[in-house]
């Protein structure tokens, strides 16, 4: 499993540092931000399926259907001659690496309890940051030296070795845990609302949280009266999906499970918000190589993996609630020390710190909250409890950049200086976790015992 997080994050990192060549060579400066947002959207769907999916038929067909899905996008991407051909390629990636992520989480919760899962979180969370401490550098060189669509055909090859290093085993795990449907009557820790659901009903899902949260961003990208309605209707569409998908009372955050994503959604929504525009800021306003703006994501990438290893020996001993404490209060630091850095002092050195410091915060924070919702799982929902955790990321990430590039404008002229007030709302966004952590206190106390 670790190959497989290993994949799709080094395909998600590696994105980050050449798109802007991509861009410049396929004049796409325009769909700068849809490249994101197209793997996001699908991803967010394939989220939805692959989690129901997962306590239907088990974790072996999603798994193998996430992968082809994948390649076919990588494919697409490297024989892509147009912005638009590379944006499809990236939905149909989003689509496969959706399924990777709600396996990943599923196996995780039926193969280990307690400690042992505490460890596999730990291990899951350094197979995502290992990519990240060399493959913004690997792709920078590869972008710089040969050619930028041979980080696609090494990803081609990655893919095909991890579908046969994988999937036996995957089926091993099935034989050992079979699938099992969740009666109506099951409950996600605190699901005193919903039932189990027809197929069509989550396809209708999948589909809904999709297209409604596309719907919401086109309309704010128009930023006039027709794009304020669209808005409005993807909201009013994304109400019933969203109700279906996420726990009862999510956005009031009532319950622990309901506390912990919220509270994930907004941590990632800082972070990832700002990193997607951190290369191209680098890079567009002449501080620094894309190469040198790889090395920033190394540098964060560093900071979230030992931070994850002092929380896998720390965590029963500190606790949560102290240590998610400290998170919120780094991740604010990182995210004002990053808008100083790249928009008002022009200092790589202070970039390189401040994203140390922001993903040593997401190194606290992510593992923690990871356990807690996981203690919430019941047998047979698996793979739903999966879907949430990663639904409640996309949707964030998918927000907050999607949300930035309508305000940034990237193609158009005076985007470079427009970055330095994108990145103060995702300062104030961060001011949010810290609000939530105290408001909802005694939803973070000690993880329960899966024993």
């Amino acid at each position: 499993m670790l190959l497989a997080i290993g994949l799709y994050a080094f395909d998600d990192l590696a994105l980050s540092t050449i798109l802007p060549s991509v861009a410049a060579e396929l004049h796409g400066d325009a769909l700068f931000g849809a490249s994101f947002l197209a793997f996001l959207l699908s991803n967010l769907a394939s989220l939805v399926a692959a989690g129901y999916a997962i306590d239907r038929i088990g974790v072996v067909r999603p798994f193998a259907t996430a992968l082809l899905l994948f390649a076919a996008g990588l494919a697409l991407s490297v024989l892509a001659h147009s912005m638009p051909v590379f944006v499809v390629g990236r939905a149909l990636q989003g689509l496969g690496g959706g399924g990777i992520q709600a396996v990943v989480s599923a196996v995780i919760v039926l193969a280990w309890h307690g400690a042992d899962r505490q460890r596999a979180i730990s291990w899951a969370t350094t197979s995502w940051m290992v990519p990240a401490l060399v493959g913004p550098f690997l792709a920078g060189w590869a972008s710089a030296a040969l050619h930028w669509r041979y980080v696609f055909v090494a990803l081609i090859a990655l893919t095909l070795v991890t579908a046969a290093l994988v999937l036996p085993r995957l089926r091993r795990l099935q034989v050992l845990v079979p699938p099992r449907v969740a009666p109506a009557a099951a409950r996600v820790e605190g699901d005193d609302e919903q039932a189990e659901p027809l197929p069509s009903a989550v396809v209708m899902a999948a589909v809904g949280v999709a297209c409604g949260t596309g719907v919401v961003l086109v309309g704010l990208d128009q930023r006039n009266l027709l794009g304020g309605l669209l808005a409005i209707l993807g909201l009013f569409a994304l109400r019933r999906p969203l109700a279906m998908s996420l726990p009862p009372r999510y956005w009031s955050a009532a319950t622990p499970l309901a506390a912990a994503l919220l509270l994930r959604m907004l941590a990632c929504a800082v972070f990832f918000g700002i990193e997607a525009w951190l290369p191209w800021t680098v890079s567009r306003a002449g501080l620094a190589s894309v190469l040198v703006a790889g090395l920033i994501l190394s540098a964060s990438a560093g900071g979230w993996t030992l931070a994850t290893w002092w929380v896998d020996g720390a965590l029963a001993r500190v606790g949560p609630r102290a240590i998610l404490n400290v998170a919120s209060a780094l991740l604010l630091a990182g995210s004002v020390l990053a808008w100083a850095a790249l928009t008002q002092l022009a200092s790589i050195a202070l970039a390189f710190v401040a994203w140390f410091v922001a993903g040593f915060a997401m190194g606290l924070c992510y593992p923690v909250i990871a356990s807690l919702a996981m203690a919430c799982a019941e047998r047979g929902r698996e793979g739903r409890l999966s879907m949430m955790m990663g639904l409640t990321d996309t949707l964030g990430i998918t927000i907050a950049i999607g949300i930035g590039g309508a305000l940034l404008r990237a193609d158009r002229a005076g985007a470079v200086a427009r970055v330095a007030d994108l990145w103060l709302g995702y300062v104030g966004l961060a001011l949010l976790l810290p609000l939530l952590l105290w408001r909802r206190r005694e939803h973070f106390g000690p993880v329960p015992s899966t024993e």
